[in-house]
C-alpha cells in the first residue's frame, strides 16, 4: 500500500495538470480509439464499442481521489488532450511509482508528454521517492524516446512475457537519491555500468577479439586487436564498461566537426553473458552520453550478416547506407543511424 499522498494540480509553460472529471470520459474515450492495434486487447476497445462514454465516465467517478492520474488540459484552451501522472501496483515494481502518460494523436510531436511528465517527476522527487518506473512496449519507440529524455534507463527487468510483446520496465533515479545513475557510474537492477579508465583497455580488446571468434567462428585476431587498441588512442565521446568482472563494453566517438553526430564504433558482450540485457544497457547508455553532449543522433556500422542487426532496428535505428567493403574483409558494412 502506497503512502503517497493525492497529487496536487500542477501548472507548466502550456499544461494544466489536475484531477480526473467525468467531463473527461469523451476525451479519454477518443484515446481508447487511437490507440495503436498492438496493444493489448483490455487496452483497446472490444467488438461491441466498450468500454463507452458513460462506463468510462463512471470508472472515473468510482476512483476519485484514489487516481494518481491527471488529465492535462491546455493551459490557454483549458482543453483536455490527454492525462500523465502515477500508478502504482504494477507487476515486478510493486509499491514504487510508475509513470504513466497518454496524449490525443492530434497533439503527438510537440513535446507535450515531455512537458506534463517533466512536473510529475518534479513532485516525485519533492516527496523524495527514490526512484519512478515506467513500463513501455519493445515497439513504441515514441515513449522510449520520452522516457530517455527524461532521464529513464533500461532496468534489465520486464514485465511477465505475453502475445503481445516485450513489456520493458525503465526506471529513473532521484538526483539526490543514493540509487542516483547520474554520475560516473550508472547502476541498473542487475547490471552495473561505468566509465572505463586505461586499465580497462586490453581487457576490452580480449573481449573484442572473443566476440567476434564466437560470432564468425574464426578471426584474424593481430589485427583486428590492433585495430581497436588504436581507436582507444583517439578522443572518446563515452567509454562504458558493464559488468564486474567485464561482461560487455561500448566506445562511442564523435562524427566530424559539426558536433551532430556521435558514432558507436564498438560494442560488445561477452558470450557467456548474451541474453541478459547487456546490450540494450550498454545501447541506452550510449544515447544518454550522446544526448548530454548536445548530439543529435548516434550512428553505427555493422556488418550485413550481423545478428545484432535485429537489437539495433528494435532500438530505432534504420540503413542508412549502400553496403561498403569492410577494410579487413569479409561481409560489407552498412551504416545505421538513430535520432535521439
Amino acid at each position: 500500500m502506497t503512502l503517497t499522498p493525492a497529487m496536487p494540480q500542477l501548472q507548466t509553460r502550456r499544461l494544466t495538470l489536475r484531477r480526473q472529471t467525468v467531463a473527461d470520459a469523451p476525451v479519454f474515450h477518443r484515446m481508447w480509439t487511437e490507440r495503436d492495434e498492438r496493444v493489448p486487447s483490455h487496452r483497446r476497445l472490444d467488438d461491441e464499442g466498450h468500454p463507452d462514454v458513460q462506463e468510462i465516465a463512471a470508472h472515473i467517478a468510482a476512483a476519485g481521489e484514489e487516481s494518481w492520474l491527471q488529465t492535462a488540459q491546455c493551459a490557454s484552451t483549458g482543453e483536455a488532450i490527454g492525462y500523465c501522472g502515477l500508478v502504482f501496483g504494477g507487476a515486478v515494481v510493486g509499491d514504487e511509482p510508475e509513470l504513466a502518460f497518454e496524449f490525443l494523436r492530434a497533439v503527438h510531436n510537440n513535446g507535450l508528454a515531455t512537458e506534463a511528465a517533466e512536473a510529475v517527476l518534479r513532485w516525485t522527487d519533492e516527496l523524495g521517492h527514490p526512484r519512478v518506473w515506467a513500463g513501455v512496449w519493445e515497439w513504441n519507440l515514441a515513449s522510449r524516446r520520452v522516457l530517455e529524455k527524461l532521464g529513464f534507463e533500461e532496468s534489465g527487468e520486464e514485465r511477465p512475457p505475453s502475445a503481445y510483446g516485450r513489456n520493458l520496465l525503465m526506471v529513473r533515479r532521484s538526483p539526490d537519491s543514493p540509487l542516483s545513475a547520474m554520475g560516473e557510474r550508472r547502476t541498473t537492477m542487475t547490471h552495473t555500468v561505468r566509465a572505463g579508465v586505461a586499465a580497462d583497455v586490453g581487457p576490452c580488446v580480449d573481449l573484442w577479439v572473443e566476440a567476434l571468434r564466437h560470432r564468425d567462428g574464426q578471426v584474424d585476431a593481430a589485427p583486428v586487436a590492433e585495430r581497436t587498441r588504436a581507436l582507444f588512442k583517439t578522443p572518446l565521446l563515452r567509454f562504458a564498461i558493464a559488468g564486474e568482472p567485464l561482461d560487455g563494453f561500448a566506445v562511442s566517438t564523435t562524427k566530424g566537426k559539426t558536433g551532430q553526430t556521435a558514432v558507436l564504433e564498438r560494442l560488445a558482450v561477452r558470450p557467456s553473458a548474451a541474453g541478459r540485457g547487456i546490450g540494450r544497457i550498454l545501447l541506452h547508455d550510449a544515447f544518454s552520453a550522446a544526448r548530454e553532449g548536445g548530439y543529435q543522433r548516434v550512428e553505427l556500422a555493422v556488418r550485413t550478416g550481423n545478428p545484432a542487426v535485429r537489437l539495433y532496428v528494435r532500438e530505432g535505428f534504420r540503413a542508412v547506407s549502400t553496403p561498403i567493403p569492410h577494410p579487413l574483409g569479409g561481409e560489407p558494412m552498412v551504416t545505421y543511424s538513430r535520432d535521439l
